[in-house]
């Protein structure tokens, strides 16, 4: 709760986004009862994957998606204002977005859903370890991205980066005023 307000009051945070399983319903109601929208993630969770060893797809089978369609009707009902599922099988989000009265974002969970999101370092293909199936790459920028940070690096080491034409300078004459104002020029004293 703490850490949701100070999203929503110091970062502006306009919706707290809440990995949710059944066990989270509580939070969801404490933080939405608290005035703050919140966006309940489910189907896969990014940061569950390290338990799981792999992201595997949600909804596959009838009980695993009955299961996902009443958490979904439940995070609802806490207070969720929206709905992210991720990694689902797409008639089972198509479901759960005619079933429920909130906004049903799609990462990979088809198109029957009112909105789709995917992560930007997926499209722009600088992901370091594989994409899920849903992800698509619109371009691969991971060889020109690595090698411009490589030659900045290599510039900044040799001391050509930043040179003259990249920085600020002060207004003509006004260097010398300020050596004035600071002594006559001898560095150090005052």
């Amino acid at each position: 709760m703490r850490n949701a307000g100070r999203f929503v009051q110091e970062a502006g945070a306009q919706v707290i986004k809440i990995e949710a399983s059944n066990a989270y319903l509580d939070v969801i109601k404490g933080v939405s009862d608290a005035g703050m929208p919140v966006m309940a993630h489910i189907g896969i969770r990014p940061q569950g994957i390290i338990k799981q060893g792999r992201l595997r797809a949600e909804g596959t089978t009838a009980d695993l998606a009955y299961e996902l369609i009443l958490s979904a009707e439940q995070m609802v009902a806490a207070g969720a204002s929206a709905l992210l599922i991720e990694g689902t099988a797409r008639e089972v989000a198509g479901l759960i977005t005619k079933r429920v009265s909130v906004p049903v974002i799609s990462c990979g969970s088809g198109p029957d859903c009112d909105g789709q999101i995917l992560i930007l370092s997926d499209i722009l293909g600088i992901s370091p370890c594989a994409r899920p199936k849903f992800s698509k790459a619109y371009v691969d920028l991971s060889g020109p991205i690595t090698e411009a940070v490589g030659d900045y690096a290599r510039q900044v080491r040799l001391g050509a980066f930043p040179d003259d034409e990249h920085c600020y300078h002060i207004k003509a004459g006004q260097f010398e005023k300020l050596t004035e104002m600071m002594g006559g020029g001898r560095e150090g004293e005052s």
